[in-house]
């Protein structure tokens, strides 16, 4: 019966390690809006995948990136400048000079590479406020693709494919 006992242990431990592994990727893809679905097409499926650790490095690498983007003020220029493709997120002075303050929330998904090529799906939410604490503007739990290559040993996002 003791024996029993400690067998059942590591079981379990690695039936939650399994859930744990498997779920999110199910969650991802399960609770995400028809219209993604709908717009990605097969590459949607990407999300069932789980991320390997080098795919979570990688994602991890340009998410990081991503973060200062969002977090940044600039005009369009100085963010393609600053952060390439991932300079779109950036809030942008020449659209929007009154927002002072920004919100944003970045989730990556999924992250899979091979050696110098990869992806990473991500979900974010960004917002920017002007002095009265008003959205100037805005967008709201948006699913995303970003096609990754590597360039003298960084992680860098070559295209971006988002729902319009």
């Amino acid at each position: 019966m003791k024996n029993v006992k400690l067998l059942l242990l590591p079981i379990a431990c690695l039936l939650i390690f399994l859930f744990a592994v498997t779920a999110g990727p199910i969650c991802n893809y399960v609770l995400s809006p028809a219209y993604v679905k709908d717009y990605y097409g097969d590459s949607y499926q990407e999300l069932l995948r789980p991320t390997p650790l080098a795919g979570y490095i990688a994602g991890k690498q340009v998410i990081s990136q991503a973060d200062k983007a969002f977090s940044s003020f600039l005009d369009r220029e100085s963010a393609e400048a600053c952060f390439g493709m991932l300079g779109r997120y950036c809030i942008h002075s020449d659209s929007y000079p009154e927002a002072i303050r920004q919100t944003h929330n970045l989730r990556m998904l999924a992250a899979h590479t091979n050696h110098d090529s990869g992806y990473v799906w991500v979900r974010y939410t960004s917002k920017a406020y002007d002095r009265e604490g008003i959205m100037v503007t805005g967008s709201s739990n948006v699913y995303s693709r970003w096609t990754l290559e590597r360039q003298d040993g960084i992680w860098v996002v070559t295209s971006i494919q988002e729902h319009p």
